[in-house]
């Protein structure tokens, strides 16, 4: 067993729960209403947008639920991962998960800069269109699933020996 401490779900500083999710509906229906991405600046489509700390909440639980600290931003919005990536198609970046990321580039506070350095941005931009290029060794893209025909469905197990004799 770790020594790590365990967060209580019901601490008040940790952002997750009903309230978590009335406080997200409120920005991104109110101020963050049609703002773009705060790393890679493409529109967010209502409902697919994250809320990315820029002081992580883990080092400062007093500022999870601040918009803004010191005049700047402590909640900014991005693109999540999964289905809410950035919709451009030459992007379709998890920019939540690289602003979580070492290899983000940060300011003097450990803060994420934002926006992304252009030539950051295309890196993980050439980086992730790569990835979506490459094919499995059944010949599918990443994401696709396999065709499943009739004659390769597996056959269902029997247990000759299972069972008491009676």
């Amino acid at each position: 067993m770790g020594r790590g401490q365990v967060r209580n779900s019901s601490d008040p500083g940790t952002p997750s729960g009903p309230a978590w999710t009335a406080f997200r509906k409120r920005l991104f229906g109110g101020p963050w209403l049609g703002r773009p991405c705060a790393a890679c600046g493409h529109p967010i489509a209502p409902g697919m947008g994250e809320i990315q700390h820029q002081l992580s909440v883990s080092t400062r639980p007093d500022l999870a639920w601040s918009v803004t600290w010191r005049g700047d931003p402590q909640l900014v919005p991005v693109h999540g991962g999964g289905k809410r990536r950035c919709p451009e198609p030459a992007c379709n970046l998890a920019c939540n998960a690289i602003l979580a990321g070492n290899a983000c580039p940060r300011d003097e506070l450990g803060r994420p800069v934002l926006p992304f350095p252009p030539a950051f941005l295309a890196a993980k931009v050439a980086e992730r269109q790569r990835y979506r290029a490459r094919s499995l060794p059944d010949g599918r893209k990443p994401g696709q699933v396999p065709g499943n025909p009739a004659h390769e469905r597996p056959r269902p197990r029997t247990f000759p020996l299972a069972g008491r004799a009676w």
